[in-house]
């Protein structure tokens, strides 16, 4: 499987995740929203998208779709803080979003490899931040939430 059709996977499952949310969000029986996670789900639906087309290539619609996936998993970060009980502070979400911008504008001067190499590595450290949140000492080992944190 090439990464084109891995980027194409992903972008079509985040677009159904988040439709998904959008129909409970609507539900006339019972509607339920969780903050932030239908733009996370939409932002890295587009930004697979958009890297479907551009696998090789690293320009300004590159870095468009960098940073929307990024936004999207720090948006799904936040979301997941909201189910567990935390809050996030609005200077967080913006002081957030604002260092996710910058950061990908700045990959612009790193040489080919590295540029989509430090983006997986800052995806993978907002896909670690959940387990964090999610991890407690208190619980017991089998837990639920605990589970969760380790998968």
């Amino acid at each position: 499987m090439d990464l084109k059709s891995v980027m194409l996977i992903l972008a079509v499952g985040s677009f159904l995740f988040g439709l998904l949310l959008v129909l409970f969000k609507f539900s006339k029986h019972y509607p339920h929203e969780v903050p932030f996670w239908i733009a996370a789900k939409m932002l890295q639906g587009t930004g697979s998208l958009l890297l479907t087309f551009r696998p090789s290539l690293y320009d300004g619609l590159t870095g468009l779709a960098y940073t929307l996936l990024l936004l999207g998993c720090a948006y799904e970060v936040w979301a997941i803080r909201i189910l567990i009980g935390l809050k996030v502070r609005r200077h967080t979400h913006i002081a957030t979003a604002v260092g996710v911008v910058l950061f990908c504008l700045s990959t612009v001067f790193l040489q080919k490899p590295l540029q989509s190499g430090i983006i997986f590595l800052m995806q993978g450290i907002f896909y670690l931040l959940p387990s964090i949140f999610l991890y407690d000492r208190k619980k017991p080992a089998l837990s639920l939430r605990n589970l969760l944190s380790i998968s």
